[in-house]
């Protein structure tokens, strides 16, 4: 019988933000994409030649690398202090649109809104860690360069210098925000998205533990004065605990956020699980 071959896919790459990832050591890390961006594809075996990865793979590596980076430890302490010098005044993005780049990430790649959060981080991290590089002390110091962007301001606030703040944070009864230390808002974007980012500590079988978590708001349009949110969780621990209602809260998909004039309103109403996050954004 003739032989059939049968055509070819094309491949495509993810669009990054900004430059290449940087990639560090990992504590834990959670987030809704987690489950599906770890994966790669199984090495070919009796056969010892060196192949090109393919497109599938490459794009697995660059999530992946993305995810590192957030596991980095970037924390609301670190974005306030990039912020004091100034290096944040234009958003997350550079004053970007969140909404075009999710809708071109996905009709490039079919990529979600994690990975777009993910890589938000990684550049985020890579400037924390420039600006750690070029405030390093000498080698015979004892601070080490991730010390040096933390220590430049030495803060406790659940309000940040433009007045945006959580009014209310509660998950089955918890007051969440009663155990946040930092809290930091991005700068909103051209299309009203913005980073929430928060710093928590707590106790945990008799050991002061501590976490930060990460909400992406990308808005998506406004219905009858309206304006609605995709809303993008992850967070990072500095060890796995799946009690916590911040691991718990990474895990929920499809999450979605309204505006009522200055403040949005996230809830969550399952049979076993509730939020409600109540967010005050001043003019």
């Amino acid at each position: 019988m003739p032989a059939v071959t049968a055509p070819s896919m094309p491949t495509v790459s993810v669009p990054t933000i900004g430059g290449g990832f940087y990639t560090p050591s990992s504590p834990t890390i959670k987030n809704n994409a987690s489950a599906k961006t770890t994966k790669t594809a199984p090495a070919s075996q009796g056969n010892a030649t060196t192949t090109t990865p393919s497109s599938a793979q490459a794009t697995a590596s660059r999530i992946a690398a993305a995810q590192s980076a957030t596991a980095a430890g970037l924390t609301a302490s670190d974005l306030t202090s990039l912020d004091s010098l100034g290096l944040l005044s234009s958003g997350v993005l550079g004053g970007g649109n969140l909404t075009s780049l999710a809708a071109k990430n996905a009709s490039l790649s079919g990529s979600t809104d994690s990975l777009l959060l993910q890589q938000i981080l990684a550049q985020l991290t890579e400037l924390k860690e420039q600006v750690a590089k070029q405030n390093a002390p000498a080698p015979d110091a004892q601070t080490t360069a991730a010390q040096t962007v933390s220590a430049v301001t030495e803060h406790y606030t659940q309000e940040t210098k433009s007045g945006h703040k959580i009014l209310r944070f509660v998950a089955n009864g918890y007051d969440i925000l009663a155990t946040c230390r930092d809290i930091y808002f991005s700068t909103q974007e051209t299309d009203g998205s913005f980073l929430l980012t928060g710093d928590r500590k707590y106790l945990s079988s008799g050991a002061n533990r501590s976490e930060t978590f990460h909400l992406l708001f990308r808005a998506t349009g406004s219905t009858e004065g309206i304006t609605n949110y995709a809303v993008t969780p992850a967070v990072t621990q500095d060890y796995t605990n799946e009690y916590s209602f911040l691991y718990q809260l990474a895990e929920r998909k499809n999450l979605t956020a309204q505006q009522t004039g200055n403040f949005i309103s996230l809830r969550v109403n399952e049979p076993n699980w509730k939020l409600d996050l109540l967010l005050s954004l001043d003019d």
